[in-house]
């Protein structure tokens, strides 16, 4: 005996897009600086791929998706333009699990993932 709902066909899997807005902020920063952003509650990332030179950026935490969706692909808001990525690493904290840092990879739609 199956528990559950089975209508028998296979059902479809939803995609939920996410749309995370972020800015440039310089290549090179202090310690101390990156410091002062996540006390500000701005999250330092970077974006790299397609052979593109690598871009830092910045989060505000409230604009990322809860659950931080590491397998699902990304609208990232950067600078006016729209860049489709994969969180590759999201580090966090180990005691308070707040986001220290988010690597992103740009994905074009014809790529196998």
């Amino acid at each position: 005996m199956r528990l559950g709902l089975d209508t028998g066909a296979p059902q479809a899997m939803t995609t939920e897009t996410f749309t995370i807005t972020a800015k440039t902020r310089p290549s090179i920063m202090a310690k101390s600086e990156l410091k002062a952003l996540r006390k500000q509650g701005i999250v330092p990332a970077i974006l790299y791929g397609h052979g593109a030179q690598a871009t830092t950026i910045q989060i505000d935490v409230k604009s990322l998706p809860k659950g931080h969706t590491r397998s699902s692909v990304v609208t990232l808001a950067l600078d006016g333009k729209n860049h489709a990525a994969l969180m590759r690493e999201v580090q966090v904290h180990p005691l308070t699990d707040s986001v220290l840092h988010i690597d992103f990879q740009e994905v074009k739609p014809d790529d196998v993932v």
